[in-house]
């Protein structure tokens, strides 16, 4: 299936192979550079699940371990197999997925054989499972001494019960000298299907040879997996949090809890980066107002953040006061709830976030995180760039109703 987006002037192909894998190809004629992504439908929130009906748990930052371990060989060095054909490789691990990825100017093709091989070659020991934990434990120790790394885990650690993304992706010291070459194995084995896979490709490539490679390449294998998700409350389990590091001046998170995305993610998703930005931007009355009092400075930003099971706006800097912050933030929520956004600044807003969507296709790497990303939104770039533009201020207002005191929390670090 081919998609073309008028508005971004780029068209993708989709493929669905035999092997149950789903291929995204998108092309960018002229492109001296080219970018692969495998992404597997695990990240560090998946850690309860159903397989053939039967409850599996287990711990804490298995997926990112799996991501460290997946890149070792019995017999070959395989970032240097990767450089010696002109590639950087790499991978990371989210909530949601996990993703290997490796960026080339020349053997394009040569490299996605080689990473097809990696993702489905594991090699775990007893021995390097053991010499993997103390690497993935100085990992966590090193962030615990970054403040913006530990603000983000509070903030997350107090608006949220019981979903998993309350924990570091990593996992915890604790959790991780739980895991096992057996256990590893299994999850492996479970999650690393071709049918839970996405592949990728965004470059001056040939789609077809694409297809026949993922498909000869990549062996089927049968899972019925049901991921499982405690049931989360609609408030936050904290109102607020300090923490000391000794700071000279505070760092502040505010967050607000979304809730699950599964009736829509695109759209969702669009409508609230368009919400946090006309409630919270740079261009908005209470930006303005924060800036000219004294209280945020060039470190403020905001967010929106959502998945199938989860959402949440987050807005952060550092601030003498942020307290006072918090408190404008929920006054002008609440003065917005009854007066609502301007028809003028909502279609600003809206261009904005499309002009910046259609930018981004100028940078593979961004593309291909994006369509990784949506892949476990079920979902694909193009519904992005529709979603934004069948948006309407009603759904802004719609969305605005969901921000309250009870699904608000503050994170401080001083």
């Amino acid at each position: 299936m081919t998609k073309v987006n008028e508005f971004l002037d780029e068209k993708i192909v989709i493929k669905e192979l035999s092997n149950g894998a789903k291929c995204y190809i998108i092309e960018k004629k002229g492109f001296t550079y080219a970018t692969a992504y495998v992404t597997f439908g695990i990240g560090s929130a998946d850690t309860s699940f159903l397989v053939n009906g039967v409850k599996t748990e287990y711990p804490c930052g298995i997926a990112h371990f799996l991501e460290h371990k997946l890149f070792e060989d019995e017999s070959i060095n395989v970032f240097e197999r990767f450089a010696e054909n002109g590639a950087d490789v790499n991978a990371f691990t989210n909530f949601t997925n996990t993703t290997y990825y490796y960026n080339c100017s020349g053997n394009f093709y040569k490299n996605l054989k080689q990473l097809l091989s990696v993702v489905q070659t594991p090699y775990f020991t007893a021995d390097n499972v053991e010499k993997e934990k103390g690497i993935i434990t100085q990992e966590i120790n090193m962030y615990k001494d970054d403040p913006f790394w530990r603000g983000y885990l509070d903030i997350l650690e107090i608006m949220y019960k019981n979903n998993p993304i309350r924990y570091d992706i990593a996992g915890t010291v604790q959790s991780i000298s739980k895991i096992t070459e057996a256990m590893l194995y299994e999850c492996y084995r479970q999650f690393y299907s071709p049918r839970n896979m996405a592949l990728i490709c965004v470059g001056d490539i040939d789609p077809e040879k694409i297809f026949e490679i993922a498909e000869n390449d990549l062996k089927p294998r049968l899972n019925r997996i049901q991921k499982v998700y405690k049931e989360e409350p609609r408030e936050v389990l904290k109102r607020e949090n300090t923490a000391k590091m000794g700071l000279p001046r505070p760092l502040y998170n505010i967050g607000f809890k979304d809730g699950d995305l599964s009736g829509g993610a695109a759209r969702r998703i669009c409508a609230n980066k368009m919400l946090i930005d006309l409630l919270a931007g740079e261009s908005s009355p209470l930006y303005e107002r924060l800036y000219e009092a004294g209280l945020i400075d060039q470190t403020y930003s905001i967010e929106y953040t959502g998945a199938l099971f989860f959402g949440y706006f987050l807005i952060s800097g550092f601030s003498c006061a942020p307290r006072e912050v918090r408190d404008a933030v929920l006054n002008e929520y609440k003065n917005l709830q009854k007066s609502g956004f301007s028809q003028t600044d909502f279609q600003r807003i809206k261009t904005k976030h499309l002009g910046k969507l259609r930018r981004s296709f100028n940078d593979l790497d961004n593309i291909a995180q994006i369509q990784s990303d949506f892949f476990t939104k079920n979902s694909d770039i193009f519904e992005i760039a529709d979603a934004y533009e069948k948006i309407t201020l009603d759904d802004i207002h719609e969305n605005l109703k969901n921000l309250s005191d009870e699904t608000n929390s503050l994170s401080i670090v001083t």
